[in-house]
């Protein structure tokens, strides 16, 4: 009873310890303020394809981020769409803060000092499965060759069941860099349709969370399982009773401070996956968080070694 109670503890002090943690908003998050940068309308404080592609070999604008009153939330959100140039196509997408080159490696960005568990926007896709259409971001500090990266993550995002409808996209921040040390810089970038001049994804109301939601489907909460829970030796199994590809994605595990004390990558494509081992052998007892991205949402499951 003593070790559940201080790992109770633990978990109770980690979590007002994030709630605490200020973090910065990103400005136009919700992509109500548009002016003309040049040819281009676009929202401020972040790059779109259209300024590059005008800056660019191209002399004249294309129209693949628009401003839409088709929103979540406010008066306006934006709408990536490729642009169709007969026999090809020009991927649409968009860049947080001022980028001059899309092919840099930290293109963009805005200030953070924080560490923020997820990047959390609302979203509508409407296009193919086969598209190539996700969100990234990455936390940074220092620059050139003295750089360090803090932690990063990155979502596919698939089309919407109804494409009537925004739902909640998410995605988790994984520090590699297990120490304390703070970031200085956040780059975001949302790529959408790789070219497709066919599919749309709408995006609303950014916002730095210090929360993961557990999924973004309901059906999705209950689709795995983590066994034995509590655990005596530190050995855990995750596994799908139905749908086995869920538990092949990125797997973490952090401690009740949030540091990550286990990484697994995802699951090499066409591996049949009827569960995923976790060993946290070595481990202080306590409570952990499991997190796991899936096509679908990311299930975050609680885990106890005594």
């Amino acid at each position: 009873m003593k070790r559940l109670l201080l790992s109770l503890s633990l978990a109770l002090t980690a979590a007002l310890g994030a709630q605490a943690q200020t973090l910065p908003a990103i400005a136009n998050g919700g992509f109500e303020t548009w002016a003309l940068s040049g040819q281009v309308n676009t929202p401020t404080g972040w790059t779109t394809s259209d300024q590059i592609y005008s800056n660019g070999p191209f002399p004249f604008p294309f129209t693949t981020a628009v401003q839409t009153n088709d929103k979540h939330g406010g008066q306006s959100a934006l709408k990536l769409q490729g642009a169709n140039l007969g026999v090809a196509s020009l991927p649409a997408f968009l860049i947080l803060g001022a980028a001059r080159d899309f092919d840099s490696e930290y293109p963009g960005g805005m200030a953070c000092a924080a560490r923020p568990a997820a990047l959390q926007f609302w979203y509508k896709y409407q296009g193919s499965v086969n598209d190539t259409t996700f969100a990234a971001v990455m936390l940074t500090r220092g620059s050139g060759a003295g750089r360090v990266e803090i932690g990063g993550g990155g979502l596919a995002l698939t089309p919407n069941a109804s494409t009537a409808d925004y739902r909640l996209g998410q995605v988790p921040i994984i520090y590699t860099n297990t120490s304390a040390l703070a970031p200085d810089s956040l780059y975001n970038v949302f790529v959408g349709n790789n070219g497709s001049a066919n599919g749309i994804l709408f995006l609303d109301d950014l916002t730095l969370t210090n929360t993961v939601t557990a999924a973004r489907e309901p059906m999705l909460a209950g689709a795995l399982v983590a066994y034995p829970n509590p655990s005596q030796d530190g050995w855990f199994k995750v596994r799908a009773e139905q749908d086995h590809d869920l538990v092949a994605g990125t797997l973490t595990v952090a401690d009740a401070t949030g540091r990550t004390v286990l990484r697994q990558p995802p699951v090499a494509p066409g591996a049949v996956v009827t569960g995923r081992p976790v060993d946290l052998r070595g481990q202080a007892p306590g409570v952990y968080t499991l997190r796991l991205a899936t096509p679908r949402g990311t299930v975050v499951r609680r885990l106890m070694l005594n």
